[in-house]
């Protein structure tokens, strides 16, 4: 038996501080060009239904955000997945929990989890 704190290796890993700082960029960069398109907008065609225009793009934007978090939230847990049943299968652990009241630390393989996860993303 074995246990990962998975929410952990979800936020901590070298992948999830990496998609996180894609995702922070890529947010930027959907925002610049959406104020940019704004100005341009209001330069060229001043009308009443410039605001609601942006707020669509704003809508369309934030859900489309919401999507590409949830993308890589799940290529990431099928990461950590995949690290997990590498182990649990080299030690020959019978189950891994991911939700325990108390854990003897010789049980945790949480940092080994991430340990792989970092060797898996450099091949």
């Amino acid at each position: 038996m074995a246990y990962v704190d998975l929410e952990y290796v979800l936020w901590h890993s070298d992948l999830a501080e990496a998609a996180q700082a894609r995702l922070a960029q890529q947010r930027r960069d959907a925002e610049l060009a959406l104020q940019a398109e704004e100005t341009r907008s209001a330069r060229s065609a001043p009308s009443t239904l410039a605001p609601a225009k942006a707020s669509i793009a704003r809508r369309r934007l934030q859900a489309d955000m919401e999507q590409r978090q949830i993308d890589e939230l799940r290529k990431l847990a099928d990461a950590a997945r995949q690290a997990v049943q590498e182990i649990a299968k080299a030690e020959g652990f019978d189950f891994v929990v991911h939700d325990a009241v108390f854990v003897q630390p010789l049980h945790d393989i949480t940092q080994r989890v991430l340990m792989l996860m970092r060797q898996q993303a450099h091949r």
